[in-house]
Formats: C-alpha cells, structure tokens, sequence
C-alpha cells in the first residue's frame, strides 16, 4: 500500500503564482497605499485569471453635475487608472510595478446617481517591458457601460523578488 505523500514543491508554487486570492489580496495592498485610492474608498473586490473588479461607492464629495447627481469624470478616471494599473502589475509573476504610458478613457454615459461605479479591468497582452489593458466602467449592468478604457503600462521590475522564495528553498 502507498502512503500518501504530499505533492511536489514546484506543483505548489505554480498553484500559488495562480492563485486568485493571493493577487487579490496583493491588489487590496496596493490601492490602500495610494492615498487618493483611499480617499474616494476604492476597494478592489475580485480577482479571476487576468481580470481584476474594483469598486468606488457613490459619494456626495464627488458628485458633479450637481443636478442629475452624477459622478465627476475624474473620479471615474482614477477608478479606471488604478484598477488598470493593478492587473497589469498582476498579470506576471512575481507582480511587477508598472507606470501609466497611456490612457484613454471614453465616456458613453453619465452615472446613475445613487449607484456604485465597478472597473473590470482585464490585461489582454503581456510582453517583456509593456502590459496592455482594457477596462470597462459601469453602474451595475456591465453590458450598458459609463465609460470603457484603453491603457498600456511599462513594467518597472517585480514589487518583492520572488516573495515565495524562502518557503521553498531546499535546506542544506
């Protein structure tokens, strides 16, 4: 009869570098670091293959056309700009820190007033320096956006080196 053995170290760390919970929780560090992130109360709530969602409850402060209640434009911007920015430095392994190249942002739409913005931002193409992202803004419904985003971001080497690396070296 065979015992069962646990399975081998680099089934492990594959299985970590994928795993969806540690890169969420790596993306709720990296928007608590950015203080204007913090102060419109962005939260990033989920993280599935290379697609991260973020949401931005609605707020007075931020309120822009004082008539209809609608977000202001750039409220919507940093929320799109900040979760673009954190798939792209999530799509490799270890995370990279990366740095907006370019934005663009087209707005289709005013906010509802009284609704949550959401970002789903997903990075399509990852070369060796370049991380290319889309991102769609809406209120609730994903099929009938506020605005959709197109953005690139260099990569500027891994946040931590290898942050699993001590876990799994071999003793001596």
């Amino acid at each position: 009869m065979r015992s069962s053995q646990p399975p081998p170290i680099p089934g492990w760390q594959k299985r970590l570098r994928r795993s969806n919970l540690l890169r969420l929780w790596v993306a709720r560090v990296f928007f608590r670091s950015i203080p204007h992130g913090r102060y419109i109360k962005l939260k990033p709530i989920g993280y599935r293959g290379r697609e991260l969602t973020a949401r931005m409850p609605y707020q007075e402060a931020l309120i822009g056309n004082l008539e209809t209640g609608a977000l202001h434009s750039g409220a919507i911007t940093a929320l799109v700009d900040q979760t673009s920015g954190a798939a792209a430095s999530l799509a490799v392994y270890p995370p990279s820190m990366v740095a907006t190249l370019d934005l663009r942002l087209d707005y289709l739409r005013p906010a509802k007033a009284g609704a949550a913005i959401y970002a789903c931002a997903e990075a399509y193409r990852v070369t060796k320096r370049i991380v290319f992202v889309r991102c769609t803004a809406h209120d609730g419904d994903r099929e009938d956006p506020i605005a959709v985003g197109m953005s690139s971001f260099m990569r500027n080497g891994p946040i931590v080196k290898n942050p699993l690396r001590r876990l799994f070296r071999k003793k001596r």
